[in-house]
């Protein structure tokens, strides 16, 4: 990622869907460059969004791998 940029958004579900869009985009550029993508999340509500958001991008992700402790977080949070 180059350079700052900031996202205004009027809803949660904005936010969850515009999260996702950068995870995704991100990860496809990773994949294309090193064959892998890493993510680490500081926790409260940005793990809750990606939660909600990353089900959506999973299927265009082919080399999306996540651990089983993060995946067993995951479903926690989406609960």
């Amino acid at each position: 990622m180059t350079g700052k940029e900031i996202i205004k958004v009027s809803s949660e579900a904005q936010v969850i869907e515009k999260l996702a869009e950068l995870v995704e985009k991100y990860a496809q550029e990773a994949i294309a460059g090193k064959s892998s993508f890493s993510i680490g999340l500081s926790g409260g509500s940005l793990v809750k969004y990606l939660a909600a958001g990353l089900p959506h991008i999973q299927n265009r992700l082919k080399n999306l791998q996540v651990s089983k402790d993060s995946q067993a977080a995951l479903e926690r949070m989406q609960r």
